[in-house]
């Protein structure tokens, strides 16, 4: 698929990242321009992203329902004005190719922490369920109809280790006591995560061995 295919209206996921580090934005279609399309503008603090640097890489990430998401590598965004208005502009020097999930393990959480659905929305107080490099889970009272929503995952670990999650709600379960969970799918394979898993198993098993 194209990303000129993408329709007005259409939620992605920007990824720059270097060797050490990633980051990852929300935004809209808004329009097909040329060979690339124009999205809402990227923003850190009221101010708009550069993305220019000869050591960041950037894809972006469509999540699909009941679909692996669609990722497109190694795009171009630039900052631009067109038509008196402000946009990012991606350009993607090839189609986008399906991203295959594989079975991940899965971390107990249970700690507090906040999940924002949709773009520009309000921010939900929950409790994190379970993360895994694929997906992640959270568990609130409120009743949310988010089903195909994008969401945006923010917390810390009892060690104060930051986690910040970009995925998909893709199911819903009622639990005890008017409990909700939703699951999510990440939008591309969060390796850093396997790391952390894999050393907390590593600190159990050292733990039952003293």
């Amino acid at each position: 698929m194209k990303l000129t295919n993408l329709t007005e209206g259409t939620e992605i996921i920007v990824k720059a990242y270097t060797e050490y580090e990633s980051i990852e934005f929300n935004t809209k279609c808004v329009q097909v321009l040329d060979n690339s399309i124009l999205v809402e503008p990227i923003k850190k603090e009221n101010e708009p992203i550069n993305f220019k640097s000869d050591i960041v890489k950037i894809d972006v990430s469509l999540i699909r329902e009941e679909q692996s998401p669609l990722i497109w590598k190694n795009v171009s965004v630039t900052y631009i004005s067109y038509m008196n208005q402000e946009f990012h502009y991606i350009t993607a020097f090839s189609e986008g190719f399906t991203f295959n999930r594989r079975n991940a393990y899965r971390e107990y959480m249970g700690m507090p922490g906040t999940v924002q659905i949709g773009i520009n929305n309000m921010a939900y107080e929950i409790i994190v369920k379970d993360i895994s490099s694929i997906g992640f889970a959270f568990v609130t009272s409120e009743n949310l109809d988010i089903i195909g929503q994008l969401s945006h995952l923010v917390f810390q670990d009892k060690d104060r280790v930051p986690f910040n999650i970009y995925g998909q709600v893709v199911r819903k379960q009622i639990i005890h006591d008017k409990k909700y969970v939703y699951g999510c799918i990440t939008a591309s394979y969060y390796s850093s995560i396997d790391t952390y898993i894999i050393k907390k198993q590593r600190e159990r098993v050292q733990s039952k061995a003293k």
